[in-house]
């Protein structure tokens, strides 16, 4: 074996290593871009704030598993169906 092969660092493994650090730094600029952006903003317009509260909820929406979802779905088509209950308690009330 030739000398200085044993303990030499392996080229790929240092490639991704170099890629991951660079990815990283990348997206710490963007997000720190992105707060200032944001700040730009809510500071020029205040109203502006609900439009981004109401963005950032639809994103954390996007980013969840699919079962999640289901879950949303279901809790909502119950709420439906428990106002559509009391409306119709309230009609037979009304009747009587």
């Amino acid at each position: 074996m030739p000398p200085g092969t044993v303990n030499k660092p392996k080229s790929r493994a240092l490639k991704v290593r170099r890629e991951k650090i660079r990815t990283k730094k990348k997206l710490s600029a963007a997000s720190e871009k992105h707060k200032t952006q944001l700040a730009l903003l809510k500071s020029r317009n205040p109203k502006r704030e609900r439009k981004l509260a109401k963005r950032k909820a639809a994103l954390e929406r996007a980013e969840r598993p699919e079962g999640d979802v289901m879950k949303d779905v279901v809790a909502a088509s119950s709420k439906k169906k428990a106002s559509k209950k009391a409306v119709a308690d309230g009609a037979d009330e009304m009747e009587e």
